[in-house]
């Protein structure tokens, strides 16, 4: 499976790279976009836009500028995430926002999110419209994300976020990808529930990943905690005031989040994530039911069933 995704990724990252170049090169800030696409990324979402295509009968080279709609979207989308978060680092390197400005950052996912409308005109006003449709979707989202204090979050709540942000562009591409590709009305709305499922599990695992992952950081290092579900179960069914305020605030230490880290473990919150992972997981497999078989559907069931590792590379 890794071997057909790394020629995937060799396709998309050429196409990206091509039309990149053509549609920048004559514009004044073409720099700042070329560095933060040489930071590379997964390209998983235009990835499973091309499988869904082919599943359904459809050819790789009919969807690929759809496909590198799909993760300029996308991209746009971590740019927007960064400022927002005053993240440091981006795959590794500066992120946009400090290499160069917010201002510049800004102009530049404005800049890829009207290059990706502008290749998806070319798949009619169905596709353009869904595509629209979706990148307000993640306005909702990040907003519902940004103004939430973790204290008064429900888990549907966070499943919202989720279904708005991550969810959403996954959504997108399994179902542009089977209607671009041709499929047929069920095929379309199952490619489609299964791209809502996989992102759910896929942001899940994100975070629940990223919250064990602190334990590699420095003693002195002070961390912020998002709300994720693991947090909203541990302070929803966790008795302890003074436990709940602190997690609530800003910043914790280092050994604080330890010690809360291995609360939550002890009361079942982290199993309790992994449990819905397992659902949405199992969920977005099942969907793909009535798609017929080929080594495209087996493809995308082996995403789903391998999730943990592709969040891992």
């Amino acid at each position: 499976m890794f071997k057909i995704l790394s020629v995937k990724k060799r396709v998309v990252d050429r196409e990206l790279s091509n039309i990149i170049d053509q549609q920048i090169k004559n514009l004044e800030f073409a720099m700042p976009i070329k560095y933060f696409f040489s930071a590379g990324g997964k390209r998983l979402r235009p990835i499973m836009l091309i499988l869904s295509a082919q599943s359904v009968g459809g050819r790789q080279s009919s969807v690929l500028q759809l496909a590198i709609a799909i993760e300029l979207i996308h991209n746009a989308s971590l740019i927007i995430d960064d400022i927002i978060d005053e993240e440091e680092e981006r795959r590794g390197s500066m992120p946009l926002h400090k290499k160069y400005s917010n201002k510049e950052a800004v102009i530049i996912a404005s800049t890829l999110s009207a290059l990706a409308i502008k290749l998806a005109t070319k798949y009619g006003v169905e596709v353009t419209k869904f595509l629209s449709e979706i990148a307000l979707r993640l306005c909702e989202g990040e907003y519902l994300d940004y103004n939430k204090s973790s204290q008064y979050l429900t888990e549907d709540d966070v499943l919202l976020i989720i279904k708005n942000k991550t969810a959403a562009l996954f959504e997108a591409s399994t179902f542009l990808g089977a209607l671009a590709g041709g499929g047929s009305s069920y095929e379309v709305k199952a490619l489609r529930e299964y791209g809502f499922n996989f992102g759910m599990a896929y942001q899940l695992l994100d975070d629940l990943a990223d919250l064990k992952n602190h334990r590699k950081i420095a003693h002195n290092s002070m961390i912020e905690l998002r709300p994720i579900l693991p947090l909203i179960f541990f302070i929803r069914h966790y008795d302890n005031e003074r436990i709940i305020n602190k997690l609530t605030s800003k910043n914790i230490t280092f050994d604080e989040y330890n010690y809360i880290l291995k609360m939550m473990e002890e009361n079942g919150s982290m199993k309790y994530c992994e449990h819905r992972i397992k659902d949405f997981i199992d969920e977005a497999i099942r969907s793909l039911y009535p798609i017929k078989n080929s080594k495209y559907k087996e493809l995308l069931v082996s995403l789903a069933q391998y999730l943990p590792m592709l969040i891992s590379k």
